[in-house]
């Protein structure tokens, strides 16, 4: 499949005068304001997530998701920053790393639920992300499984969470003041996972990012959730009736009783209330322990089966070409394979206070000027 854009030059592409796009991995369509490439470190070749925003469209998205990715820096569970800026008039890059499918494509692959042991190791894994997360003063407002994706081959037993672009504040980060509560909010995030209070249109906090994470976690064990399936006018509606009227009994029908209590803490925080993360990875502890699931803590998708990467109709995309000076192999690198990235959307971050640096000084590739901002992954 070729660039939606007929302005992408057909010679090779550098990113701030040290990334290189091979090719297109994600398009995003007519109506989206970005698409993904696949690239490659000139310094390091290291290989690379690459998204183009094009400055034309209203919706622009890359720099809020830079800033995110700023406020993370180093933090474990998360794809590193490596570059931001802009290229030429009309686009915007964002260069971060390269990982692996998301929890969304490999429960689909492993016949649509996780084992019990799964999920128990997911759930450690996310709760230690999202205590990760709000420790930097930001909750992240759409938990669905497609936002959750693994690492490359050894690193395929690391869950990261992606997509910040619909993130907010909760607090001040200086006086760590709790932002007050409002009605009447937007609904945002995906309604199968969303908390009750925002369904609402109450203001979220983190404990609506937890309670998401419930019903996420009871899904990924279950397959399903009974508010799924439901269609017309009332959908959204529907599915919150079905949410404040089905007992916590019912929705927890065949799980462990510990999902029960995560729920029901969920449920239970104060708008401003600061979660007891350890509390909650203790449950799901407490379920390994019990349920003997000791062993080699391996994933239902490191079990040896064969999972197809990427999807198929990403397969056609076609490698955008290089030139004869950079002798680059357009296999992304041996053991690697084509993985991609997973395809996000991307908000808009209600925060004024939260500037990037200065873009550093202008470097030149053969067709786009280039500014913006880096990390030199050649010590990483």
């Amino acid at each position: 499949m070729a660039s939606s854009w007929s302005s992408l030059p057909p010679m090779e592409l550098l990113v701030g005068g040290r990334y290189q796009i091979l090719r297109q991995i994600v398009s995003s369509g007519p109506h989206a304001t970005e698409n993904v490439y696949v690239g490659r470190s000139l310094a390091s070749g290291t290989v690379v997530a690459i998204k183009v925003e094009s400055t034309n469209k209203t919706n622009r998205k890359l720099k809020s998701e830079a800033k995110i990715h700023r406020l993370l820096t180093n933090t474990p569970g998360f794809p590193a920053f490596r570059w931001y800026g802009a290229a030429g008039s009309d686009k915007n890059v964002l260069v971060t790393d390269f990982l692996g499918p998301s929890l969304e494509y490999l429960l689909a692959q492993c016949g649509g639920r996780f084992q019990l042991k799964t999920v128990v190791l997911i759930a450690d894994q996310l709760l230690s992300r999202l205590e990760s997360f709000h420790a930097k003063h930001m909750v992240h407002c759409n938990i669905h499984p497609s936002n959750f994706v693994v690492g490359l081959s050894l690193a395929a037993s690391h869950v990261h969470m992606i997509d910040f672009g619909g993130a907010q504040r909760y607090r001040d980060s200086m006086t760590f003041r709790h932002v007050p509560y409002e009605q009447g909010k937007r609904v945002r995030g995906a309604f199968r996972f969303m908390s009750i209070n925002v369904h609402l249109g109450i203001k979220l906090s983190r404990r609506d990012d937890l309670e998401s994470l419930g019903y996420m976690l009871i899904f990924l064990l279950k397959g399903h959730l009974p508010w799924q399936g439901l269609h017309g006018e009332r959908k959204v509606e529907r599915i919150l009736e079905r949410k404040l009227n089905l007992p916590l009994p019912v929705l927890c029908s065949g799980c462990a009783p510990e999902f029960r209590a995560f729920l029901d803490y969920a449920r239970a925080l104060r708008f401003d209330e600061t979660p007891d993360y350890a509390y909650l990875k203790g449950l799901f502890r407490q379920v390994y322990v019990r349920q003997s699931l000791f062993g080699d803590e391996r994933f239902d998708w490191m079990d040896g089966r064969d999972i197809p990467w990427p999807p198929q109709n990403n397969q056609a995309a076609q490698p955008l070409q290089t030139t004869p000076s950079q002798e680059f192999d357009d296999r992304i690198g041996q053991g690697v394979g084509m993985h991609q990235v997973e395809s996000a959307l991307f908000g808009h971050v209600e925060d004024d206070e939260m500037k990037l640096p200065s873009p550093g000084s202008d470097t030149k590739s053969d067709r786009w000027s280039v500014r913006g901002s880096d990390i030199d992954d050649t010590t990483q």
